[in-house]
């Protein structure tokens, strides 16, 4: 989606863009924090290399809302909002 502008919804009136880091709970805390700041610095950079001008708000939440040590906690959401 990122890469592909023609896949991009038209009708959808997107104000704002939020990127959110997320980690598992296996690891420490700090190593997870690092880890979630890399991956939402990574697609923050993709956003922008895509032609995005705004400055998206990212947090990287670590293993903050980690409920388990599954891999679905290993990730980056982009959350749009209107």
């Amino acid at each position: 989606m990122i890469a592909e502008p023609r896949l991009r919804p038209r009708s959808l009136a997107v104000k704002t863009v939020r990127i959110e880091g997320r980690a598992s709970a296996t690891g420490s805390a700090a190593a997870n924090q690092r880890l979630t700041e890399t991956r939402t610095q990574v697609v923050y950079d993709a956003l922008q290399k895509a032609g995005s001008t705004d400055d998206h708000p990212a947090g990287a939440l670590g293993q903050a809302t980690a409920t388990d040590t599954s891999v679905m906690d290993r990730r980056v959401d982009i959350v749009l909002l209107k």
